[in-house]
């Protein structure tokens, strides 16, 4: 829960929280490696398995990832 609370409160640009990748990007691409499958998940919905591509809208949302 501190990690929720420090991103909420932007605390992470100022110290780095461990096991948190921050980054800005027009576009991401999400493929596998090897036989690995990657499952997502869309505001608690279960999403597509295997490559993601996903495109930011200009002012629309930030992308968190935990490692």
């Amino acid at each position: 829960m501190d990690i929720l609370n420090n991103i909420f409160h932007k605390k992470h640009l100022d110290k780095p929280i461990e096991n948190l990748i921050y980054f800005k990007s027009k576009e991401v691409l999400i493929e596998n490696i090897g036989n690995e499958v990657i499952k997502s998940d869309i505001d608690g919905e279960k999403g597509p398995e295997g490559s993601l591509e996903i495109k930011c809208l200009f002012e629309g949302i930030e992308i968190l990832g935990i490692n």
